[in-house]
């Protein structure tokens, strides 16, 4: 049995990770969260399952997807943030986010590409998650 891809949340608004969690776990995704850099980087060293990290950029910046990628490469990165700065979006890109997501976010864009980078991976994995 192929078991669900985990997602780690990271953004600093409760309320943004309720809804979030409430939304993918729905999608049937094993979400777990951080509200911190430094719980960010526990979390991922605490579940090596983690597939995708929905990051906020107000927690950590484009540092903490930096420390994100060298500590685990495989992860994809989805950056979200409520500032709509084309430049902060080109840097993450270029550090290597998956994407970039304004707030308020769009939850079907969201699941389209959490969706996206769980089967990328898959694939890369040969099928086994």
């Amino acid at each position: 049995m192929i078991q669900p891809a985990r997602l780690l949340i990271v953004d600093d608004e409760d309320a943004i990770i309720r809804l979030l969690t409430q939304f993918l776990t729905s999608r049937g995704y094993l979400v777990c969260w951080a509200d911190r850099a430094v719980t960010c980087l526990d979390a991922l060293d605490e579940f090596p399952d983690i597939r995708v990290v929905l990051l906020d950029l107000s927690v950590g910046g484009t540092e903490l997807l930096r420390l994100i990628k060298v500590k685990r490469p495989a992860v994809q990165v989805i950056m979200m943030t409520g500032q709509g700065k084309e430049e902060l979006t080109k840097r993450s890109i270029s550090l290597g986010a998956f994407a970039h997501l304004g707030k308020p976010l769009d939850l079907s864009i969201l699941e389209k590409l959490v969706g996206v980078c769980v089967n990328q991976q898959d694939f890369k994995n040969g099928g086994s998650a």
